[in-house]
């Protein structure tokens, strides 16, 4: 039966160390298959499949067939390029001031996690230690492990409203990957 279809080719891409779901569909057959090139790991799941590029490849490619299971044929339908992006850092919230905001000086934890107008919910983020830095404040900032903050506290109670109070935080992503990231706030 005829089919439409719309694409946006620029938006065509795979994550690093994600688990892109990708829905493919063969009309007219009975069976679908996706295949995936040299440098990508697929998975059928449920409702579709998991792609997970691997390597150090900048591009990779799908490929949707149908399989007639009475035949036995199959025809290869579309064969899509994807570009291969790592994945876009996120943003450090402190509660629930995102980066750049004003804070809440009895703020209690940092979270790395993308805001709710990335289409990337899935991956998750884990603080894994942090330091606190308050513009003209004279001694050693206060450190941390994990996403609790409050051995700073006392310190931020004591900044003028308007400081600046910037976390360098070290986080573990998706793949297991560690980075680090600073983030700027406002008291």
């Amino acid at each position: 039966q005829p089919a439409g279809a719309i694409e946006l080719p620029e938006l065509n891409i795979l994550y690093r160390r994600y688990e892109n779901k990708v829905v493919a569909t063969a009309s007219g057959y009975d069976n679908t298959q996706l295949s995936a090139s040299q440098g990508l790991n697929l998975t059928k799941v449920a409702d579709g499949w998991i792609v997970v590029p691997t390597g150090s490849g900048r591009q990779g490619y799908l490929t949707v067939s149908g399989r007639n299971s009475v035949t036995g044929a199959i025809v290869q339908l579309k064969r899509v390029e994807y570009k291969i992006s790592p994945l876009p850092a996120p943003l450090i919230f402190c509660d629930g001031a995102k980066e750049g905001d004003r804070i809440d000086p009895r703020a209690k934890r940092l979270f790395a996690k993308y805001s709710q107008d990335v289409p990337l919910q899935k991956a998750k983020f884990e603080i894994k230690s942090w330091e606190c830095t308050v513009n003209g404040a004279p001694g050693r900032p206060p450190s941390g492990t994990g996403n609790d903050i409050s051995a700073a506290t006392a310190l931020i109670l004591q900044a003028r409203p308007g400081t600046l109070i910037t976390f360098d935080c070290t986080f573990i992503g998706p793949g297991n990957v560690q980075e680090k990231r600073m983030a700027t706030f406002k008291r």
